[in-house]
C-alpha cells in the first residue's frame, strides 16, 4: 500500500499497524515513542501522506485521507440494550448511530469513536489530544 510505504520510518515512530475492511476502508495506526511531540508527529505523517497521494486511486484522492491524533485510552463505553427485547439489533444500531455516535463526533477533544455489535451496540469514544473530557463514570441508555 503506497501510504504504508511512505509513512513507514517517520521520525519517532515505534511501529505501525493497519487494517482494511470489505467496504474499502482502511485504518493505519502509528505508535510513536513516549514523549514524542504529537503535533510534530501529525505534521510528519501528513507530509508523508501528501507524497503518497498521487500514487493512490482517484476515488481515494477525491474522498481524502484523514489523520487523527488520539490516545488508546477508552473514555466512555455505552452498552445499549432492549431489556424486554422490544427493539431488535438493527433498530438499536441505528439508534446508537443517530443519538450517541453522531453527537460524540461533534464533541471537541473526541479523537475517535467506534460503534460495533448487533444485538448490543457498544459505542466507544477515545479522547483526542485537546484533553477535553466527559464526566467520568459509566453511562447506560435504554431505548424506549
Amino acid at each position: 500500500m503506497p501510504l504504508e510505504e511512505q509513512i513507514n520510518g517517520v521520525e519517532g515512530m515505534i511501529y505501525m499497524s493497519s487494517i482494511s475492511d470489505n467496504e474499502g476502508q482502511s485504518s493505519i495506526t502509528i505508535t510513536f515513542e513516549v514523549g514524542y511531540d504529537v503535533n510534530t508527529a501529525q505534521v510528519d505523517v501528513l507530509n508523508n501522506i501528501q507524497a503518497a497521494l498521487p500514487r493512490l486511486p482517484d476515488i481515494v484522492q477525491r474522498a481524502g485521507v484523514v489523520v487523527v491524533k488520539q490516545t488508546p485510552a477508552i473514555l466512555l463505553a455505552v452498552n445499549l440494550v432492549s431489556p424486554d427485547e422490544t427493539f431488535d439489533g438493527a433498530f438499536l444500531n441505528n439508534y446508537v448511530q443517530i443519538h450517541i455516535v453522531d453527537p460524540l463526533n461533534r464533541l471537541p477533544g473526541t479523537g475517535n469513536r467506534r460503534s460495533s455489535g448487533c444485538g448490543t451496540s457498544p459505542a466507544r469514544a477515545q479522547p483526542g489530544h485537546s484533553r477535553r473530557f466527559l464526566p467520568s463514570g459509566r453511562a447506560h441508555h435504554t431505548a424506549r
